[in-house]
């Protein structure tokens, strides 16, 4: 959710889809508001952003067979915040990092939270596109 400073928040914004949210133009506000150093959303199998300044990335998923999806979501946000703790100064990797953790946690093999060698295998096949 983004407001604008000294301002009271209002509903959160939903979008059921990647496609509807990037038509919104709600990230291109957020970045240009300030609202956060960084700001990410995922979407599942679909694509993630990532506005980080004046930079913006949506990051597409790859393929992986779908077992379940409970901890995707936080596999994403640990593995984007250790990668970014190790890094601070290529945040597009970071979100690359969450991607593919994400992605291995909702593969067959899977039985608990990803591995670093899980998420690593998927790092290249995380395709990454400005915006």
């Amino acid at each position: 959710m983004t407001f604008a400073p000294g301002a009271s928040p209002g509903p959160p914004f939903w979008f059921p889809d990647a496609a509807d949210f990037r038509q919104s133009g709600v990230y291109r506000t957020a970045r240009a508001a300030g609202a956060a150093r960084i700001f990410v959303t995922g979407h599942g199998a679909e694509e993630s952003l990532m506005v980080a300044g004046h930079q913006g990335f949506f990051c597409h998923a790859p393929k992986v067979p779908l077992h379940r999806k409970i901890g995707a979501g936080d596999a994403l946000a640990g593995a984007f915040t250790l990668s970014l703790a190790f890094s601070w100064r290529w945040a597009e990797q970071d979100l690359k990092w969450g991607i593919a953790g994400a992605a291995a946690t909702v593969g067959p093999e899977a039985a608990t939270f990803c591995g670093p060698c899980e998420t690593k295998a998927l790092l290249p096949q995380c395709r990454l596109e400005n915006c």
